[in-house]
């Protein structure tokens, strides 16, 4: 599916943000001190398995296919939910290709099933933000993806929230995802490292747009300003 089809569901950005804030909810440990109930009626976005605790959420974001596969029927459960369910399709491995319109993974032979989103984004950059839908970059996790698409949504405020890159006794709060710490320590290293680096080259680019860290363990704690919920 073409970004053009679905992009009409999205809110564009024409050079002024919007005076609005949104809440980014990611896997990091620090959520589970946290109670996500008093986001209600906030504009959130949730990251995979967070959606699960987050029905309310205003938008859903993965870029891991294998996600859908390995939680327990997140897919019916995602499918009743109201919130705009989008898929970044990342073209970066040369291992995906589009095949008769559809995403495949060629390794396997697999064709991504994926009507369940609302709004498909292919995105074949990772390191920086992109200003238009057709720039989407991906961090190289969904995370990532999902600043990248509250920055194209226009809010000016974006509060992350369990975004730790720090995994002491698992990997993320809410679990499921059966990956070794010795493994998973790693690449947060590396999504780390290039959020920090997009996030400054961000300052230069845009004085309007403020990002706060929520986690109070956060390696982001040095380079955003710390804000409770």
């Amino acid at each position: 599916m073409d970004t053009g089809i679905q992009i009409a569901l999205c809110i564009k950005l024409e050079g002024k943000r919007m005076a609005k804030e949104s809440y980014i909810i990611a896997g990091g440990n620090s959520v589970s001190d946290i109670d996500l109930s008093q986001l209600e009626g906030s504009d959130v976005i949730a990251i995979n398995k967070a959606i699960l605790d987050v029905p309310f959420a205003k938008y859903f974001i993965t870029m891991d296919y294998s996600f859908l596969k390995k939680t327990d029927k997140i897919s019916q459960k995602l499918n009743k939910m109201s919130c705009t369910k989008f898929f970044i399709a990342n073209y970066v491995p040369n291992y995906i290709k589009d095949v008769k319109g559809a995403v495949v993974d060629t390794r396997w032979n697999l064709v991504y099933d994926l009507k369940l989103f609302d709004v498909i984004l292919k995105s074949r950059k990772i390191e920086g933000f992109g200003y238009s839908w057709n720039d989407f970059r991906t961090g190289n996790n969904s995370g990532y993806c999902a600043i990248q698409l509250a920055i194209l949504l226009g809010y000016d405020k974006i509060n992350l929230v369990g975004f730790d890159f720090i995994a002491e006794e698992q990997t993320h709060y809410h679990g499921g995802y059966n990956e070794s710490l010795q493994n998973f320590r790693p690449k947060l290293d590396t999504y780390y490292e290039t959020l920090r680096d997009s996030l400054l080259d961000l300052k230069k680019e845009e004085s309007e747009l403020k990002i706060y860290n929520c986690s109070k363990i956060s390696k982001l704690k040095d380079l955003l300003p710390y804000k409770t919920l």
